[in-house]
């Protein structure tokens, strides 16, 4: 309702990985920046370009970026 979109971010190698994410390529109106929150470590962020983003081994990391 507010603009925003989901981003999941899932690891399902047997290792650690840290991924680069750029935001502007979920789908989102095109922005000088965008607000990231993390769901899971309840923290905001705001990024203009990629972002590293580590995910455990087996594991999830879910965030909800808006512009």
């Amino acid at each position: 309702k507010d603009g925003s979109e989901a981003l999941l971010v899932l690891n399902t190698s047997s290792r650690a990985a840290t991924y680069n994410l750029d935001v502007s390529h979920i789908g989102l109106p095109a922005a000088a920046s965008y607000v990231v929150r993390d769901l899971w470590q309840h923290r905001s962020s705001r990024t203009s370009g990629p972002m590293p983003v580590t995910v455990a081994s087996h594991d999830v990391r879910m965030f909800r970026v808006q512009p």
